[in-house]
């Protein structure tokens, strides 16, 4: 038996060390409207798990963990496509809104290694008169912000194919000067908290291009390191939203309700009264503040309807009485925080029993048969029986009857003995109001019946390239299967394997690893139900895999004029890589002059590495196909326009 009681919530530990600036080529580039987070370099790390946290004042806004790629210019990124979401790995899962003077850090092995500020610097205006040849952008920059350390920009990759020949025009402080093509002259000045960038153009459309094309942008950062890098760089995007950056990422504080706490309830002795005590609980960074609770005891008597007590309090009150429950009910009570017009999810679901012992002893569970003494006895019943001093909940086989520290989805009221139809598991928790439960497990089966499983049936064998595919019909009460490998030549006993959860289900498994291509293999198939124990073989399936194919994965693909950038790895060492233009009609066109590369230290097991670079396009293609040598294509790859 265990016992447990109600865990609470994990916390963030602050500390007090404040650390410095990352130094080139590790850099975090901070995007504040859009509210997410570019890690680059930190490639003495590669391969370690990094947690990046918003510190703001004595509060964390915002956290999440990443795996550093080794990728010297993009280590990882959060709330941007490609990247993590924030919450990712933690357990503050909220999309912060990044705001000026955020601290942002980053923590690798329990250290924390290095850290940017939010600057408070921004475009707030583009004054354009259309058919001007000039125009002005305006904007706030705090006090503090070195004003050298600053620059305006537009990005549209329409310019690209413009007599501006980039995709960015940009403007820095100090007098008019003219870009590298020189198609305009633009500068930055200051005065006070506003700056001024002044773009002059000779051609009016080129002007109407930069002035309302969008991508508006103002780059500030801490520091010039003596090679020029900029470090602690803050990008704030004019016309951008902030809040989830794709899919399935949590909403930001506004549209999540405050943290769960935790809760006791305590009950009269005539069970109509009960008395329930929380812990307080503070509303997440940028959220509505949280101006009450509200305590709900929803009810399930004897006669099957449902009906609800509760109560509504102030924020400054943690304790509440409920009365006229009806004794015999049992009640889910759900506690909840309340942050403007938002709920948040439930504190801890606490289960009334009947009564019981003194709060602090956890509750007796009996079984008739009684529980086995060890854990590989089995009992032959038709019907197991449950009591204890707490509610009990129970579930058959495979079935987890816990989720944490509460009864899972699938656990079911026990309310009558359970019948005995097939050998199984029987797994039992016991709840009490105080939070402490304990849970048993009993096996058992059938007065008369035997444990071992039946034969499988139906056993098929099918070939891919370089991988022998293994199905037959499922056998309920399963565990797991035993495989086991033979050389159909010899009939030598190569090797055995077992089935995982979702093999086991589906009754099927892929075997990719081990292999020789022409080699002509038997395989037998055993099942072994919950108790441990294997029934008979099935008949010999034979297979022979063929040859495979070379296995190529792209994993980092940019590209910008002059710079053009693909990794990836492959499964065949030695094989060339070769990438190609997209054709005009689609397809594969023709091949980039100097993109080719040769895999690298793969073996049977690791696939091998491999990296392109080339520095002598004049445009940034948008998409490619890669082929191997080796037979792989893979494509059309989208590129990845860089950013700066």
């Amino acid at each position: 038996m265990r016992f447990l009681s109600i865990a609470t919530l994990a916390t963030f530990s602050l500390g007090a060390v404040q650390a410095v600036l990352p130094i080139f080529p590790n850099n975090l580039v901070l995007f504040p409207n859009r509210d997410f987070v570019t890690i680059e370099g930190f490639t003495s790390f590669t391969g370690k798990n990094a947690l990046i946290k918003v510190h703001r004042g004595t509060t964390i806004a915002g956290s999440a963990i990443g795996t550093i790629s080794g990728d010297a210019d993009l280590a990882f990124e959060i709330n941007h496509p490609g990247g993590v979401c924030w919450g990712a790995g933690t357990d503050l899962n909220v999309t912060p809104d990044l705001q000026p003077g955020d601290r942002v850090s980053i923590t690798i092995d329990g250290v924390e290694v290095a850290d940017s500020v939010v600057q408070n610097a921004y475009v707030e205006k583009i004054n354009y008169v259309d058919g001007a040849t000039s125009f002005t952008v305006t904007g706030f920059i705090a006090a503090g912000i070195d004003t050298a350390n600053v620059e305006q920009r537009f990005i549209n990759t329409a310019m690209i194919n413009t007599a501006i020949g980039r995709r960015d025009a940009r403007a820095l402080p100090g007098p008019l000067t003219a870009d590298r093509n020189n198609v305009y002259r633009s500068q930055i000045t200051f005065s006070g908290t506003t700056f001024t960038a002044t773009y002059i153009f000779t051609d009016p459309v080129l002007a109407r291009l930069v002035a309302t094309g969008g991508g508006a942008r103002l780059m500030s950062w801490q520091l010039v390191d003596p090679a020029g890098n900029r470090q602690g760089l803050t990008i704030a995007e004019m016309d951008e939203l902030g809040g989830p950056g794709m899919g399935g990422c949590p909403p930001g504080p506004a549209d999540v309700g405050a943290p769960v706490s935790t809760y006791s309830a305590t009950f009269s002795a005539d069970r109509k009264t009960a008395t329930v005590v929380w812990n307080p609980v503070a509303a997440l960074p940028g959220a509505d503040p949280v101006t009450g609770y509200d305590v709900q005891f929803i009810g399930f008597p004897n006669a099957g309807i449902s009906g609800t007590v509760g109560r509504r309090t102030i924020d400054t009150i943690r304790q509440v009485q409920i009365t006229d429950l009806d004794p015999l009910a049992t009640y889910t009570i759900a506690v909840r925080s309340v942050s403007g017009d938002v709920l948040s999810r439930p504190f801890t679901t606490v289960y009334k029993p009947n009564p019981g012992p003194a709060p602090g002893v956890p509750p007796s569970l009996f079984s008739v048969p009684s529980f086995p003494a060890t854990a590989d006895t089995v009992m032959e019943t038709s019907t197991v029986s449950f009591a204890s001093t707490g509610v009990i909940f129970y579930t058959i086989g495979n079935v987890e009857v816990l989720t944490g520290d509460q009864p899972s989805d699938s656990a079911i009221l026990y309310t009558k003995p359970v019948p005995v139809t097939a050998a199984t598991t029987i797994h039992v928790a016991s709840f009490q109001e105080d939070g402490l439960f304990t849970i048993a497990s009993i096996k058992v089966a059938p007065v008369g019946s035997t444990v071992k499983p039946p034969t499988p049936l139906n056993v098929v064998a099918s070939t891919a390239e370089g991988k022998i595919t293994l199905a037959w019909t499922p056998i309920p009460n399963t565990s797991s299967y035993r495989i086991s490998e033979f050389d159909a030549v010899t009939n030598t006993l190569l090797r055995t394997l077992t089935t995982t959860g979702e093999e086991t289900l589906k009754a099927t498994i892929l075997i990719s690893t081990g292999l020789t291509a022409g080699k002509q293999y038997a395989y037998t198939i055993a099942a072994q139900n919950s108790f441990g124990t294997f029934g008979a073989e099935s008949s010999k399936v034979t297979a022979t895999p063929s040859a495979p194919v070379d296995t190529v994965i792209i994993q980092t693909s940019r590209s910008q004029v002059g710079d053009f950038r693909l990794s990836g790895t492959g499964s065949v060492n030695g094989a060339t890589i070769t990438v190609y233009r997209v054709a005009a009609g689609g397809g594969v066109g023709p091949a980039i002059p100097g993109a080719t590369a040769q895999v690298a230290g793969a073996t049977a097991q690791v696939a091998g590495t491999w990296s392109i670079r080339v520095r002598t396009l004049n445009d940034a293609p948008t998409a490619v196909y890669v082929k191997s040598s080796g037979g792989a294509t893979v494509g059309p790859v989208t590129m990845v326009l860089k950013r700066r």
